[in-house]
Protein backbone atom coordinates (compact mmCIF):
# COMPACT_ATOMS: atom_id res chain seq x y z
CA UNK A 1 0.00 0.00 0.00
CA UNK A 2 1.17 3.42 -0.82
CA UNK A 3 1.32 6.22 1.67
CA UNK A 4 -1.28 8.21 -0.27
CA UNK A 5 -3.70 5.25 -0.24
CA UNK A 6 -3.26 4.78 3.54
CA UNK A 7 -3.89 8.47 4.19
CA UNK A 8 -6.99 8.38 1.98
CA UNK A 9 -8.23 5.25 3.77
CA UNK A 10 -7.61 6.82 7.20
CA UNK A 11 -9.42 10.00 6.13
CA UNK A 12 -12.38 7.99 4.78
CA UNK A 13 -12.61 5.95 7.99
CA UNK A 14 -12.43 9.13 10.08
CA UNK A 15 -15.24 10.72 8.07
CA UNK A 16 -17.34 7.56 8.35
CA UNK A 17 -16.83 7.36 12.13
CA UNK A 18 -17.67 11.05 12.55
CA UNK A 19 -20.80 10.65 10.41
CA UNK A 20 -21.91 7.67 12.54
CA UNK A 21 -21.29 9.65 15.74
CA UNK A 22 -23.22 12.64 14.40
CA UNK A 23 -26.11 10.35 13.39
CA UNK A 24 -26.16 8.71 16.81
CA UNK A 25 -26.11 12.11 18.54
CA UNK A 26 -28.93 13.34 16.27
CA UNK A 27 -31.02 10.27 17.12
CA UNK A 28 -30.22 10.41 20.87
CA UNK A 29 -30.78 14.15 21.27
CA UNK A 30 -34.40 13.83 22.50
CA UNK A 31 -33.24 11.49 25.27
CA UNK A 32 -30.79 14.16 26.42
CA UNK A 33 -33.54 16.81 26.28
CA UNK A 34 -35.83 14.63 28.42
CA UNK A 35 -33.00 14.09 30.89
CA UNK A 36 -32.41 17.86 31.12
CA UNK A 37 -36.14 18.55 31.59
CA UNK A 38 -36.46 15.93 34.33
CA UNK A 39 -33.31 17.15 36.08
CA UNK A 40 -34.48 20.78 36.01
CA UNK A 41 -37.87 19.70 37.39
CA UNK A 42 -36.23 17.68 40.17
CA UNK A 43 -34.12 20.70 41.09
CA UNK A 44 -37.25 22.92 40.97
CA UNK A 45 -35.48 25.20 38.48
CA UNK A 46 -38.47 26.89 36.81
CA UNK A 47 -36.29 29.02 34.52
CA UNK A 48 -34.40 25.98 33.19
CA UNK A 49 -37.66 24.11 32.57
CA UNK A 50 -39.38 27.03 30.87
CA UNK A 51 -36.31 27.63 28.66
CA UNK A 52 -37.06 24.19 27.20
CA UNK A 53 -40.76 24.89 26.63
CA UNK A 54 -42.31 26.34 23.48
CA UNK A 55 -45.01 28.31 25.30
CA UNK A 56 -47.08 29.19 22.21
CA UNK A 57 -47.04 25.65 20.85
CA UNK A 58 -47.93 24.27 24.28
CA UNK A 59 -50.92 26.60 24.63
CA UNK A 60 -52.01 25.77 21.07
CA UNK A 61 -51.80 22.04 21.86
CA UNK A 62 -53.91 22.44 25.00
CA UNK A 63 -56.44 24.62 23.15
CA UNK A 64 -56.76 21.96 20.46
CA UNK A 65 -57.27 19.19 23.05
CA UNK A 66 -59.88 21.32 24.82
CA UNK A 67 -61.67 21.94 21.54
CA UNK A 68 -61.86 18.22 20.87
CA UNK A 69 -63.13 17.52 24.38
CA UNK A 70 -65.69 20.30 24.09
CA UNK A 71 -66.90 18.97 20.74
CA UNK A 72 -67.34 15.49 22.19
CA UNK A 73 -69.08 16.83 25.31
CA UNK A 74 -71.49 19.09 23.41
CA UNK A 75 -72.15 17.13 20.26
CA UNK A 76 -70.88 13.62 20.86
CA UNK A 77 -68.16 14.29 18.28
CA UNK A 78 -70.58 15.49 15.58
CA UNK A 79 -70.49 18.98 14.09
CA UNK A 80 -74.12 19.36 12.94
CA UNK A 81 -75.32 20.50 16.40
CA UNK A 82 -73.28 23.71 16.34
CA UNK A 83 -76.24 25.80 15.18
CA UNK A 84 -78.30 24.99 18.30
CA UNK A 85 -75.98 26.87 20.68
CA UNK A 86 -77.20 30.20 22.07
CA UNK A 87 -75.71 33.38 20.64
CA UNK A 88 -72.29 34.15 22.12
CA UNK A 89 -71.71 30.61 23.44
CA UNK A 90 -68.93 29.71 20.97
CA UNK A 91 -67.10 32.97 21.76
CA UNK A 92 -67.45 32.37 25.51
CA UNK A 93 -66.20 28.81 25.11
CA UNK A 94 -63.23 30.03 23.03
CA UNK A 95 -62.35 32.65 25.67
CA UNK A 96 -62.55 30.01 28.41
CA UNK A 97 -60.37 27.63 26.38
CA UNK A 98 -57.76 30.38 25.94
CA UNK A 99 -57.71 31.04 29.69
CA UNK A 100 -57.48 27.36 30.55
CA UNK A 101 -54.76 26.73 27.96
CA UNK A 102 -52.66 29.54 29.46
CA UNK A 103 -53.23 28.07 32.93
CA UNK A 104 -52.26 24.60 31.74
CA UNK A 105 -49.02 25.99 30.29
CA UNK A 106 -48.12 27.96 33.45
CA UNK A 107 -44.69 27.16 34.90
CA UNK A 108 -46.19 25.61 38.05
CA UNK A 109 -48.46 23.33 36.02
CA UNK A 110 -45.63 22.28 33.67
CA UNK A 111 -43.29 21.65 36.63
CA UNK A 112 -45.91 19.60 38.44
CA UNK A 113 -46.57 17.41 35.40
CA UNK A 114 -42.85 16.90 34.76
CA UNK A 115 -42.30 15.93 38.37
CA UNK A 116 -45.17 13.43 38.40
CA UNK A 117 -44.08 12.02 35.05
CA UNK A 118 -47.22 12.53 32.99
CA UNK A 119 -49.53 15.36 31.91
CA UNK A 120 -52.70 15.75 33.90
CA UNK A 121 -55.84 14.79 32.02
CA UNK A 122 -57.95 16.92 34.35
CA UNK A 123 -57.69 20.09 32.29
CA UNK A 124 -59.88 22.21 34.56
CA UNK A 125 -58.34 23.34 37.81
CA UNK A 126 -54.81 22.44 36.77
CA UNK A 127 -53.17 25.48 38.35
CA UNK A 128 -54.63 24.80 41.80
CA UNK A 129 -53.88 21.10 41.51
CA UNK A 130 -50.32 21.69 40.35
CA UNK A 131 -49.58 24.23 43.10
CA UNK A 132 -50.88 21.75 45.68
CA UNK A 133 -48.82 18.97 44.04
CA UNK A 134 -45.66 21.09 44.09
CA UNK A 135 -46.25 21.95 47.75
CA UNK A 136 -46.68 18.25 48.59
CA UNK A 137 -43.49 17.36 46.73
CA UNK A 138 -41.53 20.14 48.42
CA UNK A 139 -42.82 18.82 51.76
CA UNK A 140 -41.24 15.45 50.91
CA UNK A 141 -44.35 13.63 49.74
CA UNK A 142 -44.57 11.83 46.41
CA UNK A 143 -41.91 10.67 44.00
CA UNK A 144 -40.24 13.96 43.17
CA UNK A 145 -39.46 13.33 39.50
CA UNK A 146 -37.83 9.92 39.67
CA UNK A 147 -39.78 8.47 36.73
CA UNK A 148 -38.29 6.62 33.77
CA UNK A 149 -39.14 7.86 30.31
CA UNK A 150 -40.15 5.98 27.18
CA UNK A 151 -39.25 8.07 24.14
CA UNK A 152 -40.94 7.25 20.84
CA UNK A 153 -40.35 9.09 17.58
CA UNK A 154 -43.62 10.17 15.93
CA UNK A 155 -41.65 11.58 13.01
CA UNK A 156 -38.12 12.90 12.69
CA UNK A 157 -39.08 16.27 14.24
CA UNK A 158 -41.48 15.10 16.97
CA UNK A 159 -41.20 12.65 19.84
CA UNK A 160 -43.64 11.43 22.45
CA UNK A 161 -42.42 10.86 26.01
CA UNK A 162 -44.36 8.61 28.38
CA UNK A 163 -43.66 7.41 31.90
CA UNK A 164 -42.73 3.72 32.02
CA UNK A 165 -44.62 3.45 35.29
CA UNK A 166 -47.87 4.86 33.86
CA UNK A 167 -47.75 4.49 30.06
CA UNK A 168 -51.50 5.08 29.65
CA UNK A 169 -51.53 8.33 31.61
CA UNK A 170 -50.70 10.62 28.70
CA UNK A 171 -47.52 11.87 27.10
CA UNK A 172 -45.35 14.92 26.71
CA UNK A 173 -44.75 15.96 23.10
CA UNK A 174 -41.36 17.43 22.22
CA UNK A 175 -40.54 19.06 18.89
CA UNK A 176 -37.11 19.54 17.40
CA UNK A 177 -35.79 23.08 17.69
CA UNK A 178 -32.72 23.12 15.46
CA UNK A 179 -30.45 20.13 14.91
CA UNK A 180 -29.86 19.07 18.51
CA UNK A 181 -32.36 20.90 20.71
CA UNK A 182 -35.90 19.90 21.61
CA UNK A 183 -38.69 21.86 23.25
CA UNK A 184 -41.78 20.71 25.09
CA UNK A 185 -44.52 21.69 22.66
CA UNK A 186 -47.60 19.78 23.73
CA UNK A 187 -49.38 17.26 25.86
CA UNK A 188 -51.23 14.17 24.75
CA UNK A 189 -53.74 13.36 27.49
CA UNK A 190 -55.44 10.59 25.52
CA UNK A 191 -54.77 7.00 26.59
Amino acid sequence: MTRRFRLGLAASLTVAVLACLAGAAYYASPYWAVHRLKQAAQERDVDAVMAQVDQQALERSVRQALGLQLNVALYGGRTEGARTLPDGAPEAAAARMDAVSRTFAEPTAVMSMLIQGYPSSAITGVAALSRARLSAIEAGEGEGGGWKAQVRYIDRRTVEVRSERMPGAGAFVLSRSGWWNWKLSGFDTSN
